[in-house]
């Protein structure tokens, strides 16, 4: 019951109530335009249908609004990472959050889809009724990729180690409220002696798990760059990585804008090394104040791992 008024809750002051506000905005447009000498009634008595039809239209004019302002904000940065040439041979999708899919549409066009996906296998239905409904189709678009894409693993020339609970497994041991998080993948990748650790949305409780385990800290232990476990948050926090694995060198948290919880101990020397970044030294960089963020990275003429950023 407190989920459906929850989408009540959304439907009204997301879709609804900017939907109103277009539609007035218009229709005052037009009137300034077209007819300013006739009195002007915005409400007046108007029969029930039509009153219901404007209230539709207001709804629909808000997912409108979103939309064409959430395409308008991603453009340039789609633009660049599309200049960017990263093709993709294996796909990994460290759990089936909408989030984690926002940029499945691109995966689907030839163009940009890759050889093969890795993910874990869920039962879908409760994985889309777990969901806001206006995301749902992520689920569905992610299921169309599916069709298309073969199920693979990683094969190149450097070394791609995974770890997960299976939904199963995290159902059981962490509860119905967080399994799909606690379900991750967790990577370690590996090129030489340079290291990039991937803990997806695993919580407190689930990356507690992952850190205790043996093969998992010998795998990650001297990472350069963690990305850290459910975008930041405090109830992600590993607070044995630095004992069981060391200090990495940067956190790069992958955050929304409108998400306020990230945190502090990432941005510490406490937890990592620091590394250059606009001039001084930063322990952590993050999608919410940094944007879009580009890391090369190279090994120099002695051998040395060697990296450089870019944000946009």
């Amino acid at each position: 019951m407190f989920k459906e008024l929850q989408v009540t809750l959304y439907d009204i002051f997301g879709y609804l109530l900017p939907g109103a506000i277009i539609l007035i905005a218009l229709v005052l447009l037009f009137w300034s335009l077209f007819w300013p000498s006739v009195p002007l009634a915005l409400w007046g008595d108007l029969p029930a249908l039509a009153t219901i039809g404007l209230v539709f239209f207001a709804y629909l004019a808000g997912h409108l609004g979103q939309g064409i302002g959430n395409l308008m904000e991603k453009l340039p940065n789609v633009k660049r990472i599309r200049e960017i040439d990263l093709s993709l041979s294996v796909l990994y999708i460290t759990h089936p959050h909408a989030d984690h899919l926002d940029d499945v549409e691109t995966a689907l066009e030839e163009k940009f889809r890759p050889l093969g996906l890795y993910y874990q296998t869920y039962d879908w239905e409760d994985v889309k009724k777990r969901e806001k409904k206006e995301l749902a189709y992520k689920i569905n678009d992610f299921l169309r990729l599916q069709g298309k894409v073969p199920l693979r693993t990683y094969a190149g020339s450097a070394e791609l180690k995974s770890w997960a609970y299976t939904p199963q497994v995290a159902e059981k041991h962490f509860g119905d409220a967080t399994y799909v998080n606690n379900s991750s993948l967790f990577f370690v990748y590996k090129w030489k002696d340079f290291k990039i650790a991937i803990a997806g949305d695993l919580e407190s409780d689930g990356m507690a798990g992952m850190v205790g385990t043996k093969e998992v800290q010998v795998a990650a232990r001297g990472t350069y760059i963690l990305v850290p476990p459910h975008h930041g948050h405090k109830n992600g926090f590993p607070t044995e990585w630095v004992e069981k694995i060391g200090k990495p060198h940067v956190s790069i948290i992958s955050v929304q804008e409108r998400d306020k919880s990230v945190d502090s101990r990432y941005n510490s020397s406490d937890f990592a090394n620091g590394v250059p970044f606009g001039g001084e030294t930063r322990y952590s960089l993050t999608t919410r104040t940094d944007g879009n963020i580009l890391v090369t990275m190279w090994f120099d003429a002695n051998g040395k791992a060697t990296w450089s950023f870019e944000s946009f």
